[in-house]
Parts: C-alpha cells; sequence; structure tokens
C-alpha cells in the first residue's frame, strides 16, 4: 500500500449516519497515516461500531467520504473494501466472497 502526499493511509471526512431520529455519526473527520497504530474509544452507544461498520461497507452511509490508499471506499461493497486492504472489525477478510 502507499499513501497520499500527506502520509494519510485511511481519510474520513464527513461521514454521517442516522437510524430514524437518532443520529449516530455525525459529520465525523479524521486521518490515519500510514505506520499509525490508532484506537477507537468511546463508551456505550457512542458510535464506534457504527463507525467501524460504515468504513467497511457493511451499513450505508448517507454522506461522506472515506478514502483508503487515497481510492473512495464509501457505498462499496464489503468485499471491495476487503480487496482495498481494509479488514474491516473483524481483522478477517475469510467471511467475505473473494
Amino acid at each position: 500500500m502507499t499513501v497520499d502526499g500527506a502520509g494519510v493511509l485511511l481519510r474520513v471526512r464527513g461521514l454521517r449516519k442516522a437510524f430514524g431520529g437518532l443520529v449516530a455519526v455525525r459529520d465525523l473527520a479524521f486521518d490515519v497515516p500510514a505506520g499509525a497504530i490508532v484506537g477507537l474509544i468511546g463508551p456505550n452507544g457512542s458510535g464506534k461500531t457504527t463507525v467501524l461498520n460504515l468504513i467497511t461497507g457493511e451499513i450505508a452511509a448517507e454522506a461522506g467520504s472515506v478514502r483508503l490508499d487515497g481510492r473512495e471506499l464509501l457505498h462499496s461493497p464489503p468485499f471491495r473494501v476487503c480487496r482495498a486492504g481494509w479488514p474491516g472489525p473483524s481483522s478477517s477478510c475469510a467471511s467475505w466472497p473473494a
């Protein structure tokens, strides 16, 4: 994998997801530099799993951009996200068709 000119491997911008009237993720933005080890922390019900599921394509976002290695992943099916190099919450692509 390569990185963009700024050394960013994963870039998330304006990510949004609501379930009915409950907004689970609102305008989320962050960068993950190449080689970084990061964590996503927060209390129960704060949207951590929702964010990971949005990035992996398990659930559809209403708005935003998710770029891995410069490639847009938002609205891609999980197997394409896995092929792009993001293993997802399970840390394994084995459950997705090749």
